[in-house]
């Protein structure tokens, strides 16, 4: 993909890393290596968790910036709810190769994150863009762009995804700690089971309506009623009874759980009897 021709001021300079001897470094867009135009691609990524405003935020963000640098036409490649964690992603993966083969001058995204959550891939990617001269401009980024011509913004870019990932690590084993912590509290960290539900203080309990329904649908079953025929004048479907009838009938038709269950389980079923 190759886009038109765009107009971009030969006196503009971009500000590209942090300073160097107290002087900023800065990277001209167009007079780098006597270029007269310059092809844009643009990369957004939206995971799951920030899909709400995370994809029109990247998007006027970039737009902005195109327009304040007189880009009239770029080519934009998107993925969306998709985890930089996965490297298995269309959009990167077409950009990625399209870097690769030479055909941007110039990449925009708002923050390295956006690229990948593994070092590695980011690495790849940056090598290959200063491979191919290629600037990444970051908007919202601790460096505003990775230039090819300025090895000290590669090195502040790949460091960048470093931390990143090793922040993401660390962020992982905060939310296992506190994960382990609650269980050995007693807490129920997990989507609660079928008939089950949290209190405000995260111990399991028995949501009594939606288990009595279950009781009286596996009843029906285990009197030899068909899965088709209980499902259809219930609210669960047929996989699910089947499920319930066979890991967990003993839950609801005797309100009971066996050694082997989970004791939270156990504990939340007293309140069957009571």
């Amino acid at each position: 993909m190759t886009a038109p021709p765009h107009t971009i001021p030969e006196n503009h300079l971009l500000f590209c890393g942090p300073p160097e001897n107290g002087q900023h470094l800065y990277t001209n867009v167009v007079a780098k290596n006597t270029r007269e135009m310059s092809d844009f691609a643009v990369y957004v990524r939206v995971s799951t968790d920030d899909q709400a405003t995370g994809e029109e935020s990247q998007r006027d963000a970039i737009e902005q910036f195109l327009n304040q640098h007189n880009v009239d036409d770029a080519d934009w490649y998107a993925d969306i709810d998709r985890s930089g964690s996965d490297t298995d992603r269309d959009d990167f993966n077409d950009l990625a190769d399209a870097v690769e083969n030479g055909e941007y001058t110039d990449v925009v995204m708002p923050e390295l994150s956006r690229l990948a959550r593994h070092t590695a891939t980011s690495v790849e990617f940056i090598d290959n863009a200063v491979e191919q001269d290629v600037v990444i401009h970051l908007l919202n980024d601790m460096i505003e762009c990775i230039d090819p011509e300025r090895p000290q913004t590669q090195f502040f870019g790949k460091m960048i995804s470093l931390w990143m990932e090793e922040e993401r690590k660390q962020t992982i084993r905060r939310i296992r700690r506190g994960l382990s912590q609650a269980q050995q509290q007693g807490k129920w960290t997990g989507r609660p089971p079928k008939g089950f539900e949290t209190n405000k203080n995260g111990f399991l309990q028995v949501d009594m309506e939606e288990y009595l329904a279950i009781r009286d649908a596996l009843e029906r079953v285990d009197d030899n009623e068909s899965l088709r025929s209980v499902a259809g004048d219930t609210r669960f479907n047929r996989q699910t009874l089947s499920d319930l009838y066979t890991d967990r009938r003993e839950w609801y038709l005797s309100g009971e759980a066996s050694d082997d269950d989970d004791d939270r389980v156990q504990e939340a079923l007293k309140q069957v009897d009571e």
